[in-house]
């Protein structure tokens, strides 16, 4: 009787282990297929329609796709032949390298820099004072906030080091504001029934004209918010290019570096500053949605995340500086 149930566990124990590495396989394979809609996103990024906006949606999970295909492919090493998890892994690392292209870097101490930080402060929930603390170490020249409450605006209206702002408050998550050391000039406020509120405005910095566009588009819930944020995107890279400066685009873009969204402005020169590190959930974030993009004027000294600061979005920052054409051009 005892021999009978130690074949019984023995049994049981070899099929709980075929079906862990079974699990395995199709962890991997699931990773596999998803990090595919990357690439295939891009194909797509002139389409609207249900389809388009699911692979999209599909496409934003690239970090997932990179840490739990390697978590399976890994378990996977010693059971299955290799050739074949080489090679879904290997079409895991094609769908990461489908990241939208990253602005030219500089050289950190190459010449005067100019400091951007975003950070969406979700309804207010933010705390106010690890913010204020984060971007004074950053030491930022610009700050854009989303999801500013009227609690928030009154708080940052007391905001010695940002005496110049535009800032429009809301309880839901259209509030949105742009702070500034220096005088905020030419600035206009744009919205409409399609598109919640954006900023647009200039600055004078070492003696040129910076252009700043501050802009939270809706999240791609639905095809309709999927082809509004594209279309945002767009308007905003039009713009850089009409302004005739060096000009920045910031906010909670809800679109990662792998995202249509994304794609779809790199043709007109508009570039991430940013990199891929997640800001998307704060406490454990897996998805990079918060955003500094910058047209060719511009170079990137440094980037990076913040603390968690209250919200459920880290803040991001770039350290910029601009190329030698475009200062002489000025």
């Amino acid at each position: 009787m005892t021999a009978a149930l130690l074949n019984r566990l023995g049994h049981g124990l070899r099929a709980s282990m075929r079906m862990r590495f079974d699990a395995a396989a199709f962890g991997l394979g699931a990773s596999s297929v998803g990090a595919l809609s990357a690439p295939l996103t891009r194909l797509l990024s002139d389409e609207s329609g249900t389809f388009a906006w699911l692979v999209d949606l599909i496409a934003h999970w690239q970090w997932l796709y990179v840490v739990a295909g390697g978590v399976c492919a890994a378990i996977l090493l010693r059971r299955r032949p290799a050739v074949l998890v080489l090679l879904a892994s290997g079409l895991i690392g094609i769908g990461w390298s489908g990241a939208t292209t990253r602005a030219d870097s500089a050289t950190p101490g190459s010449g005067p820099a100019l400091t951007i930080a975003t950070a969406n402060l979700e309804l207010g929930q933010a705390s106010l004072d690890d913010l204020a603390h984060w971007i004074g170490g950053l030491g930022a020249d610009l700050v854009v906030l989303q999801e500013v409450s009227k609690e928030a605006a009154r708080r940052i209206a007391q905001w010695q080091d940002y005496p110049h702002q535009l800032v429009t408050a809301d309880e839901g998550p259209f509030g949105l504001a742009i702070l500034s050391r220096t005088p905020l000039t030419g600035s206009e406020a744009l919205e409409s029934l399609q598109q919640p509120l954006r900023y647009r405005s200039f600055i004078s910095w070492q003696g040129h004209r910076i252009g700043i566009s501050a802009i939270h588009p809706m999240p791609p819930i639905n095809p309709t918010y999927h082809q509004r944020r594209v279309e945002m995107l767009t308007e905003e890279a039009q713009w850089s290019q009409l302004v005739s400066a060096p000009s920045i685009v910031a906010g909670d873009l809800n679109s990662t570096p792998w995202s249509s969204a994304l794609a779809s402005v790199a043709p007109a020169g508009l570039l991430r500053a940013t990199g891929l590190r997640p800001t998307w959930p704060a406490i454990l974030p897996v998805i990079p949605i918060d955003h500094i993009l910058i047209n060719d004027a511009w170079q990137v000294v440094e980037s990076g995340v913040g603390p968690n600061i209250g919200s459920d979005h880290r803040p991001a920052f770039a350290v910029l500086s601009l190329k030698a054409q475009a200062i002489h051009a000025e």
